[in-house]
């Protein structure tokens, strides 16, 4: 994409991805054996990678990224002083999905658990304690899980039997139509959507029902009333 902001890059040839962090401007690209970052400036940093960790994905989150590779295991990638990077030993194995919203994730294993890491800020994560998660940290209260999706602040995560569950920021109603804004501490299933059999997107979530019907949601809601936490739709 050509912007007069920025500078054009060359790349050295075909990448095999091209990454951004959405809290800095930089450009990370990989190749086979090197990865290049670019500034805002155009100005290149390559790092050499030599390892037995074949890179498939990665997720760059400012001096490190979270790496995928060829067997569906996560590392965590450093960047070092001598123009090489060092891969930590697998931490997550046999992954089958992973969100990425900023600096914070969720990754579904084969097994249909469901593991959260990095900013839980307002509990968007679906774990109680608000700090930052080092680590990928298993949800507990989740399984037979299939795929989730962060949402700006908020995490749905669609179960095998079509049903979808929340976490994070929603809209209180109480019975006589007054509202305030709440963080969801752990994931609560959401009414109105059922057989569900995918769900995508950024602001809003795109659900999929088995009648292949696109559902837009904007965000959650919750009624004292009825004691549901409904979606609220996106109505153009």
């Amino acid at each position: 994409i050509v912007d007069s902001r920025y500078p054009t890059i060359k790349l050295k040839e075909e990448p095999k991805g091209i990454y951004t962090y959405s809290y800095d401007e930089r450009l990370t690209v990989l190749y086979d054996d090197s990865i290049v970052i670019y500034d805002e400036y155009g100005k290149s940093t390559e790092y050499i990678v030599d390892s037995d960790v074949v890179i498939a994905d990665m997720y760059p989150v400012g001096d490190f990224a979270w790496v995928i590779d060829e067997n569906k295991n996560l590392h965590k990638m450093t960047y070092m002083s001598e123009g090489k990077v060092q891969f930590s030993d697998i931490i997550l194995v046999d992954i089958v999905d992973l969100a990425a919203e900023d600096d914070s994730f969720c990754a579904v294993t084969s097994d249909g658990e469901l593991y959260v890491w990095g900013n839980n800020e307002k509990s968007s994560l679906g774990i109680k304690d608000m700090k930052y998660i080092d680590v990928p940290t298993k949800v507990d209260n989740m399984s037979d899980v299939e795929m989730v999706q962060i949402n700006s602040g908020n995490t749905y995560v669609l179960k095998n039997d079509g049903k979808v569950y929340f976490s994070g920021q929603i809209s209180v109603y109480n019975e006589i139509g007054e509202y305030y804004s709440k963080d969801v501490e752990e994931y609560v299933q959401v009414a109105e959507l059922n057989n569900i059999m995918s769900i995508g997107g950024n602001y809003e979530i795109q659900a999929i029902n088995n009648d292949n019907e696109v559902i837009s949601v904007l965000y959650i809601e919750y009624y004292d009333e009825t004691k549901e936490y409904k979606p609220k739709y996106y109505e153009e």
